[in-house]
């Protein structure tokens, strides 16, 4: 996507092996899950999964790429429970 604060070098160091916010997202979730073998639980918010997330104050799926790195966080959830809250 980006990198963060120096954007060095332009282009990025093999931009077409880039991949979009979403998928890095997956990636980052459900794909570690998956790694551990424990997609069955963790990776998704989802009905009887364990809930560990942030919900942050811009979708980082959808905003410029420069905007990811200023996403604040709102609030902290872990096991499903709030734990922190801006």
């Amino acid at each position: 996507m980006t990198r963060p604060f120096t954007h060095e070098p332009a282009g990025g160091w093999l931009p077409s092996e880039r991949i979009s916010a979403a998928d890095a997202l997956r990636i980052y979730t459900a794909g570690s899950a998956a790694a551990a073998g424990r997609e069955d639980e963790l990776g998704q918010i989802a009905t009887g999964m364990l809930a560990d997330f942030v919900a942050l104050d811009r979708d980082i799926t959808a905003c410029a790429p420069d905007d990811i790195q200023r996403a604040q966080v709102l609030a902290t959830f872990v096991g499903g429970r709030q734990v922190y809250e801006r």
